[in-house]
């Protein structure tokens, strides 16, 4: 929801390739400062999920007046489309950040990176285990950690 509000699209145009970045902490972590890249996961052309990287981003800094100026937020934006960087979004990243332009675009990148593997090693999960989507996992550890809480309260005296 929060990529289809920020973004203005829905889950169906999301393509593989794609990542996203936003440093508005309505949508992101609730902290400022905090940067986060989402990419879409797929497994064949079905999306089943997301990878999600968040990390403190630069931040205030003194102006030449000694004034305090803190980073502006970046809304939900379009980082990379089918795999091309989106070139007017690391401008945007560049111009977000008062202090260290060129770290910030780093910083998401590196985010990236954590999502593109994440992206692997979730597919290759998948794989293993014959599944098309995340839903036997998930189900399988909403239903074991739900057995584990009911077995604890089951434990505690009276």
């Amino acid at each position: 929801e929060v990529l289809k509000l920020g973004s203005g699209q829905g889950k169906e145009s999301f393509q593989i390739g794609d990542a996203f970045v936003s440093s508005d902490p309505a949508v992101t972590s609730g902290q400022p400062r905090d940067l986060a890249v989402l990419t879409p996961l797929f497994r064949g052309p079905a999306l089943v999920g997301f990878a999600a990287s968040t990390g403190r981003a630069g931040g205030a800094g003194l102006l030449a007046s000694g004034q305090l100026q803190d980073a502006t937020p970046v809304p939900v934006t379009v980082l990379v489309r089918g795999g091309v960087v989106v070139e007017s979004a690391t401008e945007l990243l560049r111009r977000s950040d008062v202090c260290q332009r060129g770290e910030v675009v780093g910083d998401a990148f590196a985010m990236l990176a954590c999502n593109d593997l994440a992206a692997r090693r979730v597919g290759e999960l998948l794989a293993d285990l014959g599944c098309q989507d995340l839903r036997p996992l998930a189900d399988y550890i909403c239903a074991a950690s739900r057995g584990a809480v009911v077995r604890s309260l089951e434990a505690r005296p009276e």
